[in-house]
């Protein structure tokens, strides 16, 4: 049951990265007042700098090989 909560939280967080990334690659298409409440109120840079550093996107499996994580599975 715990690995079960814990494979859906870690889907959810990865899927909420995606968005992320989503608007960022289309900041350009934003009105202004959205960007400014990304970087200004929300801090989103700063926010994503530990989760940038982690990768948590990317494991070793059990031989030593390096796995990514993509579309919603290893």
């Amino acid at each position: 049951m715990a690995r079960h909560a814990l494979e859906i939280r870690y889907k959810s967080a990865m899927s909420c990265f995606s968005i992320i990334r989503f608007i960022t690659d289309h900041m350009d298409d934003l009105p202004a007042p959205v960007i400014r409440q990304m970087v200004d109120c929300n801090d989103v840079p700063c926010t994503l700098v530990p989760l940038l550093e982690l990768k948590p996107w990317l494991r070793k499996n059990s031989k030593g090989e390096t796995e990514k994580w993509e579309d919603m599975k290893w």
